[in-house]
């Protein structure tokens, strides 16, 4: 039998996998906003910045999954910005 949305919501921790995603998109949107908060960019790339983290969020709210590819996105072009450059210092093609 499915559960529901709602069912999922009453009874937390049903899937440990959800719960550990939950937790690293949580725990990383947190690191997310206090580097940006700290960084030393203009007002309103700052801005840009934490709306995508915003964005994020409300991502998370319905879809966990999709927030955690969203972050590593975001992660992935937040630390080319930080090191100046257009593309990704690895060669992974992300």
């Amino acid at each position: 039998m499915r559960q529901s949305y709602a069912d999922t919501m009453n009874n937390p921790g049903t899937n440990p996998r959800d719960d550990t995603i939950t937790q690293q998109v949580s725990d990383t949107l947190r690191s997310a906003f206090a580097a940006i908060a700290t960084a030393d960019i203009a007002p309103d790339e700052k801005g840009r910045w934490q709306q995508r983290l915003i964005a994020v969020t409300n991502i998370a709210k319905r879809d966990v999954s999709r927030a955690h590819e969203q972050l590593v996105r975001f992660n992935d072009e937040w630390n080319t910005r930080l090191r100046g450059k257009d593309e990704p210092e690895d060669e992974t093609g992300r």
